[in-house]
Parts: C-alpha cells; structure tokens; sequence
C-alpha cells in the first residue's frame, strides 16, 4: 500500500523484485515500462555502456519485428517531405542516443550497411556498423547483460508530408526486435547467456493512477514465476507460417458496463483466422463490430470507429472487461487498461481507448500484453496464455517487511539471554502470537475481499458503502493492533529503563509503525472518498447516457437504411489500398462517380487531421497513389466510344487529341509491381506510433 516508503521492500519481495539473469541460471530480465501519452509502445529504457550512460534510451521493445538497433553519435533524422525514402528539409538528432565513444567496453565498430523498413518505407533506418556493448537498464535491480551486439544508426528518413516550419518530428530512438527470427534473442542463445529461445512476457497489476505507467517483466530463457497469473499456462492453437507471433482468434465477449447484464459475444463485422501478438503495436485492432456500444454502453469517436466511452475516463467501472475466449484460456482486459491518453483534449467529451474495431485483420498490441501473461516458445512453436495483471508489485515486500521487522524486534529485545530463556521468553511468545493474529487477519481480508469485492488491479471495487467502511477499518484496526502490541512488549522489556542493545531496535521500530497506522487511516479515507466520486460519476454518465438515447437520431437512420458517421468513416478509410505487386485500382466511395479521378483520402481525422491508426496496416501492404484512378477510370469510356467512332469518322478524328492527352498517366503508372530502386513515392499526411516491416539489405 505504500511501496513509495521503503525500497527494500521490493529487496524483500523476491517473488515481484527482478530475478537475477546469470549464466548458470540460464536466463536473461529485461524491465519493461508502458507509459502513458498517445499512442504509447512498451519500452525498456536501456542504459548503455560502462560506466553507463547519463541518459538511458527508450527502446521499443517488438515481438513484431526481429532486428536491434540504437541510434549513435553524429545520428540524423530527417523529415518535412511526403516522397518516401528522400532526405526531408528538416532534420534533427535524436537525443539520447548510444555515445560508444564514451563507454570503455565497447568492441570495435564491423562493417554492417542495413535498412529497416517501417509503415510502407515510410519510417526508414540506416545503419552502418555493428559493435558490441554492455547493456544496463534504468531500473538498477536488474543485471546487466554484457557483450551484447546492436546495429548503430546514424539516419532516419521520415515521410511526414511537406513540412518546412520545422518544428521537430517524435520518432523511435531504438527498436529492439524480439521476434522469432530475432538476433538480440539468438545471440544470448548462441553466448550460452540463456538455455534456451523461449520468451515470457508479464506486467503486475495497473497503476492507481490512469496516468501511471505500468511495469513488467521479459526473461528470455525461462517461464514466468507462477505469482505472476492466475490459473494456468495454457497453450493455445497458433499460426507459424508467416514468421510472426499469430495466435487463432479468439471469440470476444463483454457485459454492460453498469453490471446490470450478462456477458455476451460481440459480433464479428470481418473473420480473420489469426491475431497477431505484437508488443511494438500501441493499440487493439479488432475484427468486432461496433455492436459492442450496444452491449456495453461504450460509444465510438465521432464520424470514426475508434472506441470510446462518453464520460471521464474515471468514471469507467474499474471491473468491467473485454473479454478473450481462447481455446481453454480466458484473458479479460479491463477497458480502463485502454486509457492511455489517444486524442486526449482533441474530443472533448469522451474517454478515448486504444481499441479499433471493424478492422479486417486483428492486433493484439500492448493493451492486451498489459493483461496477460504470455509465453513464446520457438522451439515448440507454441503460445502460451495465462491471466496476468496480477502481481501486487512492492506492496507485498511492505507487508512482509512488517513481519520480519517485528520478529527480529522481539527477538534483539533479549538477544543478550541465553538460548534456552530467548526460547521461553514471554516476549517471544507475544511477538509470534502477534504475527500469526496478523497473517490470520490478513488471510480473511483477502477471502472478504474476494468474496464481497470486484478487484481490479490495485483497487477494490466496493459495491456498497458499508463494505468500504467495514472493509477500511479493519484495515486500520490492524494497524492499530500491531502498533499496540509493539509498544505492549517494548514497555514489557522495560526499553525505558535499560540499556539493553535491543531496545534500540524496538524503539525505531515503534514510530515507524506509528506513521504508517497514520498513512493507513489517510488512505482509509481517502479509499472512501474515490469510492463516493467514482458512484456519482457513474449515476451522472449513465443518466446523460439515457438523455442522448432519447434524442440521439442514429437509430432513424439505421432504420431508414442511411449510413451512420462511423459507417461512412469506415467506408472511406478502411479500404482501396492497392498492394505493391497489384495493378492500381480505382477508389470509388459509396454513390460516388467511378470516372471522376479524384485523391484519396486515406484515414484522415477530422478533428486531428492526423491518419487513422488502421491506415498504418494498409501502408505495409500498399502504397497511396493519388494519380492512379486515371488510368483504369478512363478505360471504359475510351471502350464505350468505339462504336460511334466506326459510325462516325469525322467524331473519331476529333478525339484524337484527347486520347494522345491520356498517354503520360497511362506510361506513368503502368500495371505491375512498382520498380524498387531510384523511386521516390509521394506521401501526403503524418503518422506516429510504432511499425513494422522486413528490414531489406542494402549493397
């Protein structure tokens, strides 16, 4: 409950610290941070080099993806063009960076010219050399992992569109691929660091604050502690043939958000085979359809299908769940989990959520990495799930700091007795009993809490006001008990009136207790507090909830066979990209003239102005050609005018110029793939967030 007061707590509790990768265990931690703002990935901020650096570097931890890189000294990312691949007018160095001339460990530099290629080349990194170096981490308590090899990039070319203010551009400062084919995993393999290539991925229980970051854990060669799930590992059925991570999809289910309903399946609007686990993607990209809102009460941001829930992000029920029924494994997410920030302040309003729905694939990205535990295992080709989200992080170190704290209190109180009188020391004796009325007290707040409270990470649920009050001062009580007895033994021992070597210990340990009962009855009330907002928040949201349906014309239009916002979104955005080996086709909106050559938009947002996050799947299958409907969108009609041209000779010379007119579009995109080399493709727009191609090589 207080894992601010006492760092040795998490010292303590083993089972939440960091294990300990040495190469006799024969496994490898790495700490991983989710982080609040956007569109976040999950990252480990990497400290590099020895003596390690100032600044750590916030790396993209990707099971998506498969190569390690970092940029280096004298980088430059170059931005404030929309043709993909150029050098931008803008261009600034991404700081922090790995500085290996600074570190003493480092080996020296090997040739290495690469590429990797993200969202349609549209986030392009160069590298030029490999080296090895010592990897440490922000979070001290886990080992560092020497002698390990990273490409250096010294250029990033970003595709932003046609940018001259300059203004500065977020992007990736490293990725580190974690991948079936990843080399970062198969080095610690072939260095004997680990005994094996399986990777576990977990996160413990959400942070009290929305705004908070969530913490978990990768061991590379090893399983997960079992404190760190519910139920068991189960494998599931899955997809290796495309060289990702692709577990079967698996059906979705939900309830109202009010508790007042069972849990029903959702809807599919498409039926994709697989679901690609992806750490590197920040969001859920789901198959469901937006029949969701009508199950849950949740809604979608306007004119989009991004979903949404029309109130304060604190107002969510911090029990309710999505829900992923895979094959003998349950996975709920809690739809609080979604909140991280996405067009925050741009949709007064609403709290935004991480999930996109009626896409025609599927993406399980950090969202879901947050709730479960997952286990990867390339040797076997198996995924294994389990419910995550569930390890109690420093609070349980604090606890068991208590116990130990007063044990050893009672026992240096007489450590100067001999053995045989320690043992039957009425002192003794009150500590141990203290301590087993204690556990006992603990073990039946935990039954009560199961029992009569919805958990939901940190935070119980209570679903009445005198469960919170019974609930908080038993708490308290138990606080007071244990700083009572404290004292009861330190005035048996007589502390005050002898100098027995002990009695310093006990004395110390007294106003700590004393502050922590303290901290204990704040928290108390402060528990009490949250609990009265967060029902008012509720009856206010589902009282203007109510007042929306009765006005709300949507219905009319769907009865009326119109298209709501979210439809029509959907219809523009979702759909006409053409794949690279693909002849182009052209766009034509619902009602719209096939023959009037028109761009396309592609996702754009109408609030931000920003692309929708599902064009980002749709830019590594294709690529945006604003010219391409003219040459196919023609066709007809230069085939429809073939007759009157017979009948007619002198018509048919007269449109001899406009048929010459049409010839450059025709030769300028002709069918086929697009040539690879020595092309610079125009790209309107901007993105962010985190993608994923196949690095190419580069002579």
């Amino acid at each position: 409950m207080f894992p601010q007061l006492f760092s040795t707590a998490a010292v303590i509790a083993l089972s939440t610290a960091a294990p300990s990768p040495r190469s006799v265990d024969g496994f490898a931690a790495i700490p991983l941070s989710w982080k609040y703002g956007g569109l976040p990935k999950i990252t480990a901020d990497i400290v590099w080099g020895t003596p390690g650096q100032n600044s750590s570097v916030e790396t993209v931890f990707d099971t998506g993806s498969d190569g390690f890189w970092v940029a280096g000294p004298n980088n430059l990312a170059f931005y404030g063009t929309k043709y993909k691949g150029d050098r931008g007018p803008c261009n600034e160095t991404l700081v922090p960076y790995y500085d290996w001339t600074v570190s003493t460990t480092h080996t020296p530099a090997v040739d290495n010219i690469f590429s990797y290629a993200y969202a349609g080349n549209a986030h392009i990194v160069k590298t030029f050399y490999t080296m090895n170096d010592t990897i440490g981490f922000a979070q001290s308590s886990y080992p560092k992992l020497p002698n390990r090899r990273v490409s250096v990039s010294n250029e990033t070319l970003l595709a932003t569109g046609d940018d001259t203010t300059c203004g500065g551009y977020s992007t990736d400062h490293s990725i580190l691929g974690m991948g079936p084919g990843a080399d970062f995993r198969k080095d610690l393999l072939d260095d004997g660091v680990v005994s094996s290539n399986t990777l576990s991925i977990w996160f413990d229980q959400a942070p009290d604050d929305l705004k908070g970051t969530y913490s978990g854990t990768a061991l590379v060669g090893a399983l997960p502690p079992s404190s760190k799930y519910s139920g068991s590992l189960t494998t599931v059925e899955s997809d290796w043939s495309q060289g990702n991570y692709y577990a079967t999809t698996p059906e979705f289910r939900t309830a109202p958000l009010n508790n007042t309903g069972n849990t029903s399946v959702i809807p599919l609007e498409f039926t994709p085979a697989t679901c690609l686990l992806d750490s590197g993607s920040p969001n859920l990209e789901l198959p469901i359809s937006t029949d969701i809102t009508n199950i849950t009460g949740l809604t979608v941001v306007p004119f989009t299908s991004i979903l949404a829930y029309e109130g304060s992000c604190e107002s969510i029920p911090a029990a309710a769940t999505l829900d992923f029924n895979f094959q003998n494994v349950t996975i709920s997410l809690p739809y609080r989990n979604l909140i991280r920030g996405y067009l925050d302040g741009v949709e007064p309003g609403y709290c935004v959520l991480s999930a996109f729905l009626g896409e025609t694939s599927c993406t399980l990205g950090a969202p879901f990495f947050s709730a479960a535990v997952i286990v990867l295992d390339d040797a076997n080709k198996e995924i294994s799930l389990a419910q995550g989200g569930i390890s109690t992080g420093a609070t349980d170190g604090l606890a068991l700091l208590l116990v130990v704290m007063l044990l050893f209190t009672a026992i240096a109180l007489h450590w100067n007795m001999s053995p045989d009188a320690l043992l039957h020391s009425q002192l003794v004796g009150w500590g141990l009993g203290m301590i087993v009325a204690s556990a006992m007290g603990h073990v039946g707040m935990v039954l009560l809490r199961n029992r009569y409270y919805k958990k939901h990470n940190k935070a119980y649920v209570y679903t009445d006001k005198w469960l919170v009050v019974a609930g908080e001062a038993i708490l308290c009580l138990s606080y007071v008990v244990v700083l009572g007895t404290c004292i009861f033994l330190l005035t048996k021992a007589q502390c005050s009136d002898t100098k027995l070597p002990g009695c310093a210990v006990g004395v110390a340990a007294a106003p700590i207790l004393a502050i922590l009962t303290l901290l204990q009855m704040f928290f108390a009330g402060k528990s009490y507090a949250q609990f009265r907002k967060m029902r008012k928040a509720e009856e206010q949201s589902l009282e203007q909830r109510r007042r929306q349906r009765s006005t709300s014309s949507v219905g009319s239009l769907a009865s009326s066979g119109q298209s709501t916002p979210s439809e029509r979104f959907r219809d523009e955005t979702n759909i006409y990209m053409p794949a690279p080996d693909a002849p182009p086709s052209i766009h034509s909106p619902p009602g719209g003239d096939p023959y009037q050559a028109q761009p396309v938009p592609i996702g754009r947002h109408p609030s931000t102005g920003g692309y929708h996050p599902n064009e980002y799947n749709s830019l590594s299958h294709g690529v945006p050609m604003t010219s391409a409907p003219l040459q196919q969108g023609f066709a007809p009609p230069q085939q429809g005018f073939a007759p009157p041209q017979q009948g007619f000779a002198p018509p048919q010379q007269g449109f001899a110029p406009p048929q010459q007119g049409f010839a450059p579009p025709q030769q300028g995109f002709a069918q086929g793939p697009l040539p690879a080399q020595n092309t610079s493709i125009p790209f309107s727009g901007n993105f962010s967030g985190n993608f994923h191609g196949n690095p190419m090589g580069m002579a």
